[in-house]
């Protein structure tokens, strides 16, 4: 009798994040390390298929991608990148393990921080406390002060939330062509996206308050007086 032993394969997926040209670098020379001799490793976008990170950026220059494939032979592994999702996968095999853990390494680290308001759990927890809260009477408040404080918090959760849905759903991978000292500050290269969140956080402030204001109008919240000793 003969013990048959057993191999997995090895995947994950990953939050939003935001690779650079050293980022990729690394995964390629990842996998470059892992394949034995008939093994390749090819880059892929839509279109074209590379056979280098250099490649790749004289074909594209700086432009920023959204989608993109690493894949490699012997062993068999990939890192998918879309808009949507990121996912790595590493067949199973006697270098899998440290393959797997070499790049899990490097997007774990390229992941947007904090990674717990990326998260979708938290974000759809919020908006439903955050809907609760904008309603609910505060008795150390008055009704205009406690509009004013829901307005407030509504307006920072609303542009939160919408800022990280949009990169879930269309900007899990945001590649960049160049390298980290080479990139414009945050703000100069989202100050189109912040206008945006910014003037549907202004409705989003303006359309609770008003919600706010209709109900203390026609619903108003119970006060309670304090009794006056005799």
């Amino acid at each position: 009798m003969k013990r048959i032993k057993r191999t997995k394969a090895f995947e994950r997926s990953y939050l939003p994040m935001v690779l650079w040209s050293e980022d990729l670098d690394e995964i390629v020379s990842a996998f470059k390390e892992a394949r034995n001799d008939r093994g390749e490793v090819v880059i892929t976008t839509d279109d074209y298929q590379f056979e280098s990170v250099d490649d790749l950026k004289e074909h594209f220059g700086s432009r920023t991608l959204t989608k993109l494939e690493i894949a490699a032979t012997q062993p068999f592994g990939y890192v998918k990148f879309d808009m949507s999702w990121v996912k790595l996968y590493v067949s199973s095999g006697p270098k899998s393990a440290h393959l797997f853990h070499e790049i899990d390494a490097i997007l774990s680290r390229c992941q947007r921080k904090p990674k717990i308001l990326y998260n979708g759990w938290f974000l759809t927890a919020a908006v439903l406390i955050n809907l609760g809260y904008s309603y609910l009477p505060n008795p150390w408040l008055s009704a205009r002060a406690g509009a004013l404080l829901s307005t407030g918090v509504s307006s920072i959760v609303l542009v939160w939330t919408c800022w990280a849905w949009l990169h879930r759903a269309f900007r899990s991978a945001v590649i960049r062509l160049q390298h980290r000292k080479e990139t414009k500050p945050f703000f100069e290269r989202n100050k189109d996206q912040l206008v945006m969140l910014l003037i549907g956080a202004l409705i989003g402030g303006m359309v609770t308050f008003g919600g706010v204001v209709l109900k203390e109008h026609f619903y108003p919240s119970a006060t309670v007086t304090p009794l006056k000793a005799p």
